[in-house]
Order: structure tokens, then C-alpha cells, then sequence
């Protein structure tokens, strides 16, 4: 004789795989009832209404978080994290939550968050996003704080298999390696169009191509920064939330002192001469490099943007390029015309905290990658044949 149910509330229901799971749904109080799901067999469903059957007859069920919602976790977990990372952090977390979490699993309880949820919400991170790992870990830290808190007790995102990799990343990465540059004749064109425009514009657009430097970093660049044929660079520009504009420390919190090419530092010299008969400044040096008339300040973030448009079209250039694409141009022209030059010294000139973000970034192939692997070749095989030449001596 067949086992009698414990609820006849429990019932199957199949997944799009074709594999079957149980669920049941059980009443709080008066005005609640939660559904439980991602059972793999009927005695492990039963197992789990008793279980919270006799919560809720003991009144933990509230206690316990049975009426918490995920954002309200979220909330004192962010309250908590806004003490342990710099503003502009917190501020792009936050962010990430409200664009791609929040919407998934906000207004529901904790406490009915399973699985499927989790696997419905990561399929379409995988298909959407670039950083899908970064959200899934944001999401996890929620649920950690959950159980931390005793609201549940197991975090349903443990049980996900996350892919190392996925095809919008690769699609996104690989365009965004070929297009994203200039070659050394766009850039000649570009630097030569900018000059005509305006000598200012022209500076700017001069030192973000032989730096490589972050426009966050130039902007907020003083006259004093500048020493002979060095720049020191230990300060960013970035807009923070419901605060405006701040200048706090670099990405990576380091100071670097930049080398500059001789013409650079000339272009420099000429656009302060210039900038001072423009606008009499009583303390130059510590005035901004690249100082708006218009706010009395330094330029917006947005600002050499809208000028890099205006010239990318002016030049019929016929693929975009991003001001960070100046910084893959910087480091991709800088090995290939310079083959005593290192990925290490490219790592220290770029300002990156990991060998490794230059390796994979920046080391875009280009048009003389072939010629290099083939000269290469060549030589590999003269070599080889003088080799074997001494041998049949």
C-alpha cells in the first residue's frame, strides 16, 4: 500500500529540461501563504512542510525571517559594506544591484528564493552581461548575509554551476579588441585635426595618446604635477551618486611618475603660455591643466568625449574609438615599434596592479602582428640551416 502523503499540498511539476521536481505551498497566517520548490523527490518535500509546519505552529517562522524580503537584506548588507570600500565603489555596486539584481529577486521573501530563481537569473546575466561572475557575487554576499542572520540556512546560489565563460563575453571582447585603436596613420590624422580645432583640445588629446593615461586621471592634472619631462600621476576625477564630482586617489591607489616624449612636453609648455593670455591665473601651478572657463573647475567626465566625436568624424574615421581606446593604443603601438620593450614595463607605465590585466587587454593583435610571427620564422629557420650547414662541415 502506497505511502500516504503528509500534505496533499505537495505536487510535481517539470522543468523545461524535462525533469521532474515537487513543490508545495503552505499558509503563514491569515494573510500569507509561501510556496517551497526544487524538491527532488516527495519524501524530501515532506520533509521540509513538516519542518516548517512545526515553525510556523512555534511562531519562528516570523522570527526567523519568514517576511523578509531580499531587499531588505540587501539594505543592511549595503549598509554595512558602504564602510569597507571608497565611495566611487559603493556607489558602482550599488548600481550593479539596482540594474541587475534587485529586478530578479527584490520584493521577494528570502525565505522563498530557490534554485530555479537563482538559475532563471543567471541565465540571463550569462546571455547579457560581460561581468555576470561580478553579480553573481554580489548576489551570494546577500544571501550569505541571510543566513549569517539566521533568516535561511542554506544560500540557494551554492548550488548553481557558474561557466568560466560565455559566448556574449567572447563576441563583446573580440570586437572590442579589433575596432577599439587606432592604427599610428588614424592617430597622426586625429592628433593633426585636433590641432586645427582648438590647442587645448589639441594638449589633451596629445598627452592621453603618448601616456596612455585615463581621462579620470588627466582631468584632474595641476600644472604643478608637471616637472620637466615627468608628470606625477596620484589622483582621479570620478562622479559619485546624489554628490557630483570628487578627486580621490587613482584606481589602483598608486602614484606613478610618468615619463614624457619631448614633443609632449613642448605641446604642454605652449598650452600653458597659452592658457595664462586666455585666462590670467594669479597661481597657475595650481591651477588645472585643462581648466573650463565656464564652471571655473575642471572639465566634466563626459567633456573630451563629445570633443573625441567631433574629430573621429571630422576625419571620416570609419570605426569607433572610445578615449580608453587611446590607452589600447598607447600599449599596443608601444610593443610593436619597440621590441626591447617588456609587458612589464607596459604593466608599470599603464598603472596596473596585475601583470596580468595588461597581458590579457592590451596586448591587442595588429597589422604587424603577422609580419613579426613570420620575421620571426624566418629567422628561426636561417638559424636552423646554418646549424645544420656547420654540422656537414
Amino acid at each position: 500500500m502506497p505511502k500516504k502523503r503528509v500534505s496533499k499540498t505537495i505536487k510535481p511539476y517539470v522543468l523545461k529540461n524535462g525533469q521532474t521536481r515537487y513543490k508545495f505551498a503552505i499558509r503563514v497566517d491569515d494573510k500569507h501563504t509561501t510556496t517551497k520548490r526544487g524538491f527532488y523527490t516527495p519524501n524530501e518535500a515532506e520533509i521540509a512542510y513538516i519542518n516548517l509546519r512545526e515553525e510556523i505552529l512555534n511562531n519562528d517562522f516570523d522570527r526567523h525571517g519568514g517576511h523578509i524580503k531580499f531587499q531588505e537584506i540587501y539594505e543592511a548588507w549595503l549598509s554595512s559594506y558602504m564602510n569597507t570600500v571608497k565611495p566611487t565603489t559603493f556607489y558602482k555596486t550599488k548600481k550593479v544591484f539596482e540594474l541587475h539584481i534587485i529586478p530578479f529577486f527584490g520584493e521577494k521573501y528570502i525565505k522563498d528564493i530557490d534554485v530555479n530563481d537563482c538559475q532563471r537569473a543567471l541565465d540571463n546575466w550569462v546571455a547579457n552581461l560581460i561581468h555576470y561572475k561580478i553579480v553573481c557575487n554580489y548576489t551570494n554576499s546577500v544571501f550569505k548575509e541571510a543566513i549569517r542572520r539566521d533568516y535561511i540556512s542554506r544560500n540557494p546560489m551554492d548550488r548553481l554551476s557558474i561557466p568560466k565563460r560565455s559566448n556574449r563575453m567572447d563576441e563583446v571582447e573580440k570586437k572590442r579588441n579589433r575596432k577599439n585603436f587606432y592604427t599610428i596613420e588614424e592617430q597622426e590624422r586625429f592628433l593633426k585635426m585636433a590641432r586645427k580645432s582648438d590647442y587645448e583640445k589639441y594638449a589633451f588629446f596629445r598627452l592621453i595618446a603618448f601616456t596612455g593615461l585615463r581621462r579620470e586621471e588627466i582631468l584632474p592634472l595641476k600644472w604643478k604635477d608637471l616637472n620637466g619631462n615627468k608628470i606625477m600621476i596620484n589622483k582621479a576625477l570620478v562622479f559619485i551618486d546624489n554628490q557630483g564630482y570628487s578627486i580621490q586617489s587613482t584606481k589602483n591607489e598608486d602614484i606613478r611618475n610618468l615619463i614624457l616624449d619631448s614633443e609632449t612636453v613642448s605641446v604642454l609648455e605652449n598650452w600653458k603660455k597659452l592658457q595664462q593670455k586666455k585666462v590670467f591665473l594669479k597661481d597657475q601651478e595650481n591651477q588645472y591643466i585643462f581648466y573650463s572657463t565656464t564652471t571655473d573647475d575642471h572639465y566634466s567626465i563626459n567633456t573630451p568625449r563629445r570633443w573625441q566625436k567631433v574629430i573621429n568624424n571630422a576625419i571620416d574615421l570609419n570605426h569607433n574609438v572610445t578615449l580608453h581606446g587611446f590607452r589600447h593604443t598607447h600599449g599596443t603601438l608601444l610593443l610593436d615599434n619597440n621590441p626591447n620593450l617588456t609587458v612589464k614595463d607596459l604593466q608599470k607605465r599603464l598603472g596596473h596592479k596585475d601583470l596580468s590585466t595588461t597581458m590579457n587587454i592590451y596586448l591587442h593583435a595588429t597589422d604587424k602582428s603577422d609580419n613579426k610571427i613570420l620575421d620571426a620564422l624566418n629567422n628561426l629557420d636561417k638559424k636552423s640551416k646554418k646549424s645544420n650547414d656547420d654540422k656537414d662541415k
